[in-house]
């Protein structure tokens, strides 16, 4: 699927492209989970408010960089400019980052989860060379129903679109 396809499309007022995956946190006396999420950040604003939410430094400016939760960051005794090394689920390669910045957004399971990153930086460790979907921002929450049914007719039977509330039941 192409970005362009979703252009145009009654009530979608914005558009980004993501991936979205899991990688492992290496830790010098353990190793846990994490939720990876490549950003486009300069589109990211204008379906998210993930730059709104940062309490600390910045949202990943180039490839050696990732924003982590807050909760993550009292995990980790983080703060900005701690190193972070990740292992990618697709090649067990070791990839060193350093935090940018940490955001709150009041939803725990995102705050102690979330490791992002630049979709280039998420495409090396998925070893992906595409996107793994696209956010839209709709005009009205009420309208999801009617813009999920436009985007399947748009992009054809070869994708999955589901809206928010489908994802968060």
């Amino acid at each position: 699927m192409e970005f362009r396809q979703v252009g145009g499309i009654e009530h979608v007022t914005g558009a980004t492209p993501f991936i979205s995956g899991q990688a492992i946190l290496r830790l010098p006396e353990r190793a846990f989970g994490v939720l990876i999420r490549g950003i486009d950040v300069e589109r990211e604003a204008r379906v998210n408010r993930l730059a709104e939410y940062m309490v600390l430094g910045h949202l990943p400016s180039n490839d050696r960089e990732a924003a982590i939760g807050s909760e993550l960051a009292a995990f980790l005794g983080a703060a900005t400019g701690r190193e972070l090394k990740l292992i990618s689920p697709a090649d067990g390669k070791t990839h060193e980052l350093t935090v940018s910045g940490i955001f709150r957004s009041g939803m725990y399971e995102v705050d102690s989860t979330l490791v992002a990153v630049t979709i280039p930086r998420a495409q090396q460790l998925y070893q992906l060379d595409r996107v793994s979907g696209i956010g839209l921002k709709l005009d009205d929450l009420d309208h999801a129903d009617v813009a999920r049914d436009a985007v399947e007719e748009r992009v054809g039977g070869a994708y999955t679109v589901r809206t928010w509330m489908e994802l968060n039941q």
